[in-house]
Parts: structure tokens; C-alpha cells; sequence
């Protein structure tokens, strides 16, 4: 695994920031298939764990956080992530099915990530309850789709017939 990173203030120490970069190069990495033994028959769910031979990842990430007043706070972040099967040959899938799923992205594993968040923040000592504190948060996140498992990554190559 290798990453490399920055991390800052600015406006007097009100903004914060971090930015990195990684990339993750396994080998023998375990994957779960997740299929049903009998096709449409849900009480026939199995699940087993295959071994991809290599697959690596290599993302950016970066997050900031402002102290718009004492009482408000805004915060963003934004990931991209490139994951790739990169020998895995042989997937046995259901029903005894094997496919080759080389370059194809990882299970789980959305291109893109993103939050935003407003936190509010005020004392409410004059309530009669000693040094208590009133929070309110507002926060967005969100990611791009991804296939959730090795049986929907090797769907849109399954079925497709080679003619001439």
C-alpha cells in the first residue's frame, strides 16, 4: 500500500484541508460470491469466498472543513477510486459458471464518493441545565453506483454470444 497526503489551515487556522492520493495492490484477495443455488428460488441463497489472484485500487481523496461563525460549520469531501479484478480468470459463479472477470471493477466499490454537512452549534446555558450544548446537522452524502457483488460484475458479459 502506498499513499501520500496534505493537510493545512488557512484564515487563521478556520479552514482546514487534506487531500491523498493511494493505491493498493493485493494478491490473493477474497471475494464473496453471493448466487442462489436454484435459480429464483430465494431459500437457495449460498454464499461462497473465491480467491482473485491480484486487484488494485488507486484513489485521490480530499476533505474541507470552514468555521463560517462560532456557531456554524460547513464541511465537504470528494473520493474517486479506480478498482480493478486484475487476474481472476477462472470466477466460479452459480450454477457452476466460470468466467473471467480480469478488468473488471471490484464488488462494493463506487467510482465516485461525496458528503457535505452544515453543523450548528450553540450553548444553551441559560436553560438551567449547566453547560449544556444545542446541535443541529444537516448532511448530504452520496456515491455512484456499484455493482454489489462478483455475480453482478460478471453480469454484463454473461449471455453475450460470439457470431459470425
Amino acid at each position: 500500500n502506498y499513499e501520500i497526503g496534505i493537510k493545512g489551515t488557512l484564515a487563521d487556522k478556520r479552514v482546514r484541508y487534506s487531500a491523498a492520493a493511494f493505491y493498493i495492490d493485493w494478491s490473493d484477495l477474497q471475494i464473496q460470491s453471493n448466487f442462489l443455488a436454484i435459480p429464483g428460488d430465494i431459500s437457495s441463497a449460498q454464499e461462497s469466498t473465491l480467491n482473485a489472484k491480484s486487484a488494485h485500487n488507486l484513489g485521490l481523496e480530499g476533505e474541507i472543513l470552514a468555521q463560517l461563525t462560532d456557531e456554524l460549520t460547513l464541511s465537504a469531501g470528494l473520493g474517486w477510486l479506480d478498482s480493478e479484478i486484475d487476474d481472476f480468470p477462472d470466477a466460479r459463479l452459480s450454477g457452476g459458471t466460470v468466467v473471467n472477470v480480469d478488468g473488471k471493477r471490484l464488488p462494493g466499490t463506487p467510482e465516485w464518493t461525496w458528503s457535505t454537512a452544515l453543523d450548528y452549534r450553540r450553548p444553551l446555558n441559560n436553560v438551567g441545565l449547566g453547560a449544556t450544548e444545542g446541535y443541529a446537522r444537516l448532511e448530504i452524502v452520496g456515491r455512484s453506483k456499484s455493482r454489489s457483488d462478483l455475480e453482478a460484475v460478471a453480469a454484463p458479459g454473461l449471455g453475450k454470444k460470439n457470431t459470425k
